[in-house]
């Protein structure tokens, strides 16, 4: 926010490099590569920068004057203070994040202090894929620990460890039997053989930051710890504590994973967790036009990563840009709101936040809600009952096609995208719900 005639000097044909590094100051954020920018030194009148010490020379093209050293204590000259020098090495680590940003804590205490660890949670993912960016570290669940340093990035009580493929029988967020023979902060095991960190639903968000992870409706903190820890519906715990601000929730049963019809898939990633060829998404009281078992707003007909309910080759329309997506929902195109920056604006987004989910309904899952054909207290999506297959019914707008208990057909409804524009429009009222949910929180 400095005028570039200020940072430059005297002589704009020979402006002024306050630190030396051969970039004039009006091209750098730093100009006396002391760690802090410009614009914080500057203060409020960049047109008459602060100088504190009434030397006529700006703070922020003053470097500091190390040549002496009157407070006692050791002379950062001879004597350098332990940690990072942000003049001879920003980045010790190499991972893309600035010393000064990651700082001298040991958050995983490894004995690697974070500034040199190139995984500061030890949870098996690198810091420089979790960070987001370096000016803004990501926060998915706004819980105020960083995913770099969050051991549950999405709060829904199972460990990004976990979810993202690696072994964490313990659910401390650690990657089991961690060895770090090289010192870098990263397990060696996972070094040579990274977790995968997978999609299980294909929405473009990996499983440790989705909190529907197999996008059936059921979000994965309600098919892993159950009823009662989610009563506002968002998919993440209610009113974590968090005492030692690991981003784990203190008192909660850490990676209760579920596996009811013991097919080594757990719930949260199975579409039909009883086993029973009807797909959780039925049998939790909703509809499967397209038989895939995942809610139909996120059908992808064309595969291109635009959803149905806004692809121009589907609902028609006009698309300016050519992004497929239509021009009432682009956000691009009309300049509205699109909190999660996917493209598409937020009354039109079925998941306006990003997180990989869209609600089955407007009140939160449930075992009381979910229905129970024989009445025993077990919901449907996790038990297998005869009363259930003698009422199996076709779940489609027309007869003879869409999903069965027998298989999914090859046919195509000639209905089927007429309802899926009126499941997107039904849907879009649970969105709203959850934005007003958001918005009180």
């Amino acid at each position: 926010n400095i005028p570039d005639s200020v940072e430059a000097g005297s002589d704009p044909t020979d402006p002024t490099d306050t630190d030396g590094d051969n970039v004039p100051d009006f091209q750098e954020e730093d100009s006396d590569n002391d760690g802090l920018s410009d614009s914080e030194e500057s203060g409020a009148d960049p047109l008459n920068p602060d100088d504190a010490d009434g030397n006529g020379i700006p703070d922020f093209q003053e470097q500091p004057d190390t040549s002496t050293d009157p407070v006692p204590g050791p002379d950062p000259v001879t004597d350098p203070a332990p940690g990072p020098d942000p003049v001879t090495d920003p980045d010790s680590d190499g991972d893309s994040i600035p010393d000064n940003a990651e700082g001298t804590d040991d958050t995983d205490g490894d004995g690697v202090p974070n500034y040199l660890d190139i995984d500061s949670d030890n949870d098996g993912l690198l810091d420089r894929d979790e960070v987001g960016s370096v000016d803004a570290f990501l926060d998915t669940d706004g819980d105020g620990v960083p995913n770099l340093l969050d051991l549950d990035s999405d709060n829904d009580g199972l460990t990004d460890t976990l979810e993202a493929g690696g072994s964490d029988a313990n659910g401390d967020g650690v990657v089991d039997n961690f060895v770090d023979s090289n010192g870098d902060g990263h397990d060696d095991g996972v070094g040579v053989a990274p977790l995968p960190a997978d999609d299980t639903d294909g929405d473009t968000i990996v499983d440790h930051l989705d909190v529907d992870s197999d996008n059936d409706g059921l979000p994965d903190v309600f098919e892993s710890l159950g009823s009662g820890v989610d009563n506002d519906g968002d998919g993440q715990i209610d009113n974590i504590i968090d005492a030692n601000n690991d981003g784990l929730a203190d008192g909660v049963s850490i990676n209760s994973t579920l596996d009811t019809d013991n097919d080594d898939s757990f719930n949260h990633l199975d579409l039909d967790s009883d086993g029973d060829g009807i797909v959780d998404l039925v049998e939790a009281g909703s509809e499967d036009f397209d038989g895939d078992g995942q809610v139909d707003a996120w059908a992808d007909a064309d595969g291109d990563g635009v959803p149905d309910s806004v692809d121009v080759d589907v609902v028609g329309g006009t698309d300016v840009d050519g992004d497929s997506i239509i021009d009432i929902a682009d956000a691009e195109f009309t300049g509205l709101s699109d909190f999660d920056g996917d493209g598409v604006i937020d009354d039109f987004d079925n998941s306006p936040f990003g997180d990989g989910f869209v609600p089955l309904t407007e009140t939160p899952v449930t075992d009381a809600v979910l229905p129970d054909t024989n009445g025993n207290d077990i919901p449907d999506v996790l038990e297998v009952s005869d009363v259930e297959l003698e009422n199996a019914v076709v779940r489609t707008g027309l007869s003879g096609g869409g999903c069965s208990i027998n298989g999914v057909s090859e046919k195509r409804d000639p209905l089927m995208m007429l309802l899926l524009m009126i499941s997107s429009t039904w849907i879009l009222g649970t969105r709203r719900v959850r934005r007003r949910l958001k918005t009180k929180d």
